[in-house]
């Protein structure tokens, strides 16, 4: 089984955190964690992960590099 590849920097929020994404060029996409401390790394910018392994977790949102427009 093959690890998740992640990078976690500090993000404002959601949105941020997936803009965040958008700016590095091997992100696929991200996770950003509500409940955090404030200096804590809340963005996790996420190369790669394992498949399958999805699971709902309060206060956490994730989403793709992009959204569809």
């Amino acid at each position: 089984m093959v690890d998740s590849v992640n990078n976690c920097v500090s993000a404002e929020n959601a949105q941020y955190c997936q803009e965040k994404c958008e700016d590095e060029e091997k992100c696929t996409a991200f996770t950003f964690i509500g409940n955090a401390n404030k200096d804590d790394e809340n963005c996790c910018l996420i190369e790669s992960r394992p498949a399958g392994n999805k699971r709902t977790v309060a206060s956490f949102v994730s989403g793709p590099k992009r959204c569809g427009k």
